[in-house]
């Protein structure tokens, strides 16, 4: 894996994916944008070394199916589920997600999820 932290940031909100863009970049990490799972997932496929995500949980495209290819993919990754639904979450994180934010996560919730994982120290 590179020296750097990468990401992948799954939103389909401009705005929380301008405001998740911007904290993760101060934060020093390299990012990756896209706005759907289908796009994430093809993007996976070919480039697998991301160290973790931040996915969209309120999309009607974001199941416990996609979750487990995320999985698939990179089983290294871990996943972070962005939501405005706890519900939504616990489902999210049966099907093998390791973490979940509430939306619209400020930068110290994602830090203290980051350190959580150990993902940053």
């Amino acid at each position: 894996m590179a020296d750097r932290i990468t990401a992948l940031l799954v939103e389909c909100s401009v705005l929380v994916r301008c405001l998740y863009y911007q904290i993760l970049t101060n934060l020093n990490f390299e990012v990756v944008s896209v706005q759907y799972a289908h796009e994430a997932l093809e993007l996976l496929q070919t480039d697998n070394d991301f160290d973790f995500i931040i996915i969209d949980a309120g999309r009607p495209d974001i199941n416990g199916e996609v979750i487990m290819s995320l999985k698939d993919l990179a089983p290294h990754m871990k996943i972070i589920v962005s939501t405005f639904n706890i519900g939504l979450a616990d489902g999210l994180l049966a099907a093998g997600a390791d973490a979940f934010i509430i939306k619209p996560a400020q930068p110290e919730d994602i830090v203290d999820t980051l350190i959580e994982l150990g993902i940053i120290g």
